[in-house]
């Protein structure tokens, strides 16, 4: 347990008499990115410590106002929060305290609501979701494809259009039905193309070029393999399964569950209670509405990557 720190600092004139108890920091969970500073001073400069003290972490900027205060016995706790702690795999050696961007000394932090993941989260192999692969001898190998299946209820509703417009011929009598149909079949038709093509053609796909060890990322329905963004596959330590609620836009719609699969890198620690933050430089591999689908994406694409998969569900701390 580090040991406290005191410090008199002087404000306006003042000496501010300051005693640092114990700094607390969260790597994983749903308090990551938290901060939190033990301060034991006299009541009456409780707001002037809340107003001007800050902290930094090693290689950070200052991290500014503090995200939220409570009084304790003797003093107050203020609260922090570092993007460079949640996305941290290791806990600092110190964390700086600074008055009004002075630094005043430095203080040991302890590890808070954290615990090395492995110890709480268990991943699970590609074959526990799915038992029979495909088998791919080619590379680069399609992972996922993105298409915008909305396109096939438009389809359907112009085929129905002039379905129903060429069962009315008797009402409007025009006076070339060949014409008419000739038209009208040449529009249908290419309207039900167009349609087809872009609700089948993807718009995004994920391939996995084996040789080279990348992840390749094809955005837009035109642009070659070749022009795709490239990831390293050591980039990426497993295979994110979790589901979010999108919420609905009506009070006549009910919530609807959507699913992610997304490629992360690694994870150092989860919460106590096994909660797992994601990581927001994570791939997106796919999104669906079906649980089932989701889990044989994720199976598939653990299969062919080599990864596991991190399966969070919906965990509230994501």
């Amino acid at each position: 347990m580090p040991e406290p720190i005191s410090v008199t600092v002087k404000h306006e004139g003042a000496c501010v008499a300051l005693r640092f108890d114990a700094c607390r920091v969260a790597l994983g969970g749903e308090f990551a990115g938290n901060v939190d500073v033990d301060v034991s001073c006299a009541a009456a400069v409780v707001d002037l410590v809340t107003e001007n003290l800050t902290v930094q972490l090693p290689g950070g900027q200052p991290l500014g106002f503090s995200v939220g205060w409570g009084d304790r016995a003797g003093g107050v706790e203020i609260g922090f929060w570092a993007e460079e702690s949640r996305r941290s795999q290791a806990l600092p050696e110190h964390v700086a305290l600074l008055w009004q961007d002075e630094v005043i000394g430095q203080i040991g932090p302890t590890l808070h609501e954290s615990l090395p993941i492995e110890q709480v989260v268990t991943l699970t192999e590609a074959s526990a979701l799915l038992k029979t692969f495909p088998v791919s001898t080619v590379s680069p190998v399609l992972l996922a494809a993105n298409r915008e299946y909305w396109w096939y209820p438009m389809v359907a509703a112009v085929v129905f259009t002039f379905g129903f417009a060429a069962l009315s011929l008797r009402a409007i009598e025009p006076e070339d039905p060949t014409l008419f149909w000739l038209v009208g079949g040449a529009l249908i038709v290419t309207l039900s193309a167009l349609g087809l093509y872009l609700a089948r053609v993807p718009y995004r796909t994920l391939w996995l070029d084996r040789d080279r060890g990348r992840v390749l990322v094809v955005e837009g329905r035109r642009v070659e393999l070749q022009e795709a963004a490239e990831h390293s596959l050591d980039l990426f330590d497993h295979v994110r399964l979790y589901m979010r609620w999108q919420l609905a836009t009506s009070i006549d719609q009910n919530d609807q569950e959507i699913w992610f699969v997304t490629l992360e890198g690694p994870i150092a620690y989860a919460g106590s209670d096994g909660g797992v933050q994601l990581r927001f430089d994570s791939l997106l591999v796919g999104e669906m509405s079906s649980e089932y689908a989701a889990r044989q994406l994720a199976a598939e694409v653990a299969y062919h990557t080599g990864l596991k998969i991190l399966d969070t569900g919906h965990d509230q701390t994501a």
